[in-house]
């Protein structure tokens, strides 16, 4: 069982340049997953990626994750932050800067973590 930073490393070695042409490590993930790993909201947090999204949760680990915060994916030069609970199609943010996708998701995950605090969930 990996550490949130340990899973950081691992996802971050796996993505880092040089990328294959047609390889699922490209030159977008790789800009929104060095974006979101140099915020400070992302980087608290546990690291999990599907084929083009990241997600990540307050788990401990990778069998604790929960879908309760959006997510961003990278594809054809466009970053997307998708709503949680994830589901086709939602899309609250689109931009060609992977920075401004991380920044804006991570203003809604510290808006939903005050919010779940507050609440005392």
């Amino acid at each position: 069982m990996r550490t949130r930073e340990e899973e950081w490393n691992a996802i971050l070695d796996e993505y880092r340049p040089p990328h294959l042409p047609g390889g699922r490590a490209t030159e977008e993930m790789w800009r929104m997953l060095s974006a979101a790993y140099n915020d400070p909201t992302f980087r608290a947090l546990y690291p999990s990626l599907s084929t083009w999204s990241l997600t990540v949760s307050d788990a401990d680990s990778f069998a604790d994750i929960k879908d309760e915060f959006p997510a961003i994916s990278a594809a054809s030069g466009e970053y997307r932050v998708l709503a949680w609970p994830h589901r086709e199609g939602i899309c609250l943010f689109l931009t060609s800067d992977a920075l401004e996708a991380v920044e804006f998701a991570a203003e809604l995950i510290e808006d939903r973590r005050a919010t779940t605090s507050e609440n005392g969930l």
